[in-house]
């Protein structure tokens, strides 16, 4: 009995290993102009950094926060709608 459930759970692992390998797509690639490709990276690298600084923030506040209200003023557009409001 445990033979057959060990060969019936082995024959599922290969199966969905090999289904799974099939379901990879490769990445799609395209041609860029470099001046383009340059301006795309330093859009995505400048947004990065202004979410970075963003989470800074938030952290510092949150880590500062001594109460619930000093907490919600961290993310005031968030407090109404969350649950945490204790008012």
């Amino acid at each position: 009995m445990r033979t057959k459930f060990a060969a019936g759970l082995w024959l599922v692992l290969v199966a969905g290993i090999a289904t799974a390998q099939q379901a990879e797509k490769p990445v799609p690639t395209r041609q860029v102009d470099p001046a383009k490709f340059a301006e795309m990276k330093k859009k995505i690298l400048d947004k990065a950094d202004e979410r970075i600084g963003q989470l800074e923030e938030l952290e510092e506040c949150v880590q500062a926060a001594q109460d619930m209200q000093a907490l919600l003023a961290c993310r005031p557009q968030h407090a109404a709608g969350n649950g945490l409001n204790t008012n």
